[in-house]
């Protein structure tokens, strides 16, 4: 889905047990584990709806002042993320592009993102492809009530011919779409990178301890009050609100794919992750990556989700500091030897 309608990673929550009672807040179709603040008045967080989803940010230390600045700095960031990427709103840069086909004196950021969707697209054989936002419009729709999906066949073929990454063209600081009808999505990206530069607000205003969590995209600095790494709590996708599996992190990025609470249809066997290749939604239920970056993790979440387990595994072990969780749909679990949790 796009930054501006409900995103498509609904499956961390934050389990932030540094605390000794969690509260439990169901704020669908998000659903967040917050702890309660610091008892010694050293934590701040504050929430927002932001991106049509739940954007949480957690700074530790420092004065109260301190904290609240440089959480203001945080969200201003992201702000200035959806901006550049809601291809929902025809101001945004993105949202310029799809509507003219082309750009001039395109955002850095922008640029900075596509380049890496093109290399990770180039690395999966194309499984991670932008270009695909013509064959989720049409899926889209086609489905009114998410009760039953019916797509015409030559529709599907003209949809999937837009879809060619070589199309793309990126010259200078002019992005030029090669078809008419093409469109990008870069919602298997963008949000990681948009969590990354909050995080990177908070460091540059002194804040080492700090968590930010765009709707389960989340970015980790330092350690919680008690010290320890944050503690993420990854969601059982066959039981909603409940933790499959936890991991511990400081100074990295977790982000989730899956389709269990995005769907097109009743059967929840199409939905919003389509395979470039295919036109059709992978079979695993979820895929979560731990990655430097968070939008490292949100792309290769994507990217993963269209691979047999076994691949998906054997892909993500070259990159550093890298591991991977894929859930089936009946609760198999395959994890890379990397993953801690």
């Amino acid at each position: 889905m796009s930054l501006n309608t409900y995103t498509r990673r609904h499956f961390l929550h934050t389990a932030c047990a540094f605390g000794a009672t969690a509260l439990a807040a169901s704020l669908l179709p998000t659903r967040l584990l917050a702890a309660p603040l610091a008892e010694d008045g050293t934590l701040t967080q504050e929430t927002r709806l932001l991106m049509g989803t739940v954007v949480t940010i957690t700074a530790h230390g420092s004065s109260i002042s301190h904290r609240t600045h440089a959480v203001e700095e945080a969200f201003a960031a992201i702000l200035a993320g959806v901006a550049i990427f809601d291809r929902r709103n025809p101001a945004s840069a993105l949202g310029a592009l799809n509507t003219a086909g082309s750009l001039e004196n395109a955002p850095a950021p922008l640029l900075a993102v596509l380049e890496e969707a093109r290399i990770l697209g180039l690395a999966s054989g194309h499984l991670f492809n932008p270009a695909i936002q013509p064959v989720v419009d049409l899926l889209t729709a086609n489905t009114t009530t998410r009760q039953h999906i019916h797509v015409d066949a030559q529709e599907l073929a003209h949809a999937m011919s837009l879809t060619d990454p070589a199309a793309v063209s990126i010259t200078g600081g002019r992005i030029t779409l090669g078809k008419s009808g093409m469109g990008l999505t870069l919602d298997g990206i963008a949000k990681g990178h948009i969590a990354d530069t909050a995080a990177a607000a908070l460091t540059a205003a002194g804040i080492a301890n700090h968590m930010v969590n765009a709707g389960g995209d989340i970015r980790v600095s330092g350690l919680n009050p008690q010290k320890k790494p944050w503690r993420i709590g990854i969601e059982n996708p066959m039981r909603t609100g409940h933790t499959f599996a936890t991991v511990a992190l400081s100074n990295t990025g977790i982000a989730t794919s899956g389709g269990y609470e995005n769907y097109f249809d009743a059967s929840r066997q199409t939905h919003h992750l389509v395979n470039p290749r295919t036109g059709t939604s992978p079979k695993m239920a979820s895929v979560t990556v731990v990655a430097p970056t968070t939008m490292q993790a949100d792309a290769l979440a994507t990217t993963l989700a269209f691979m047999p387990p076994s691949q998906a595994v054997s892909f993500v072990a070259p990159y550093k500091d890298t591991a991977c969780l894929i859930i089936g749909r009946s609760g198999e679990r395959y994890a890379s030897p990397s993953w801690r949790g």
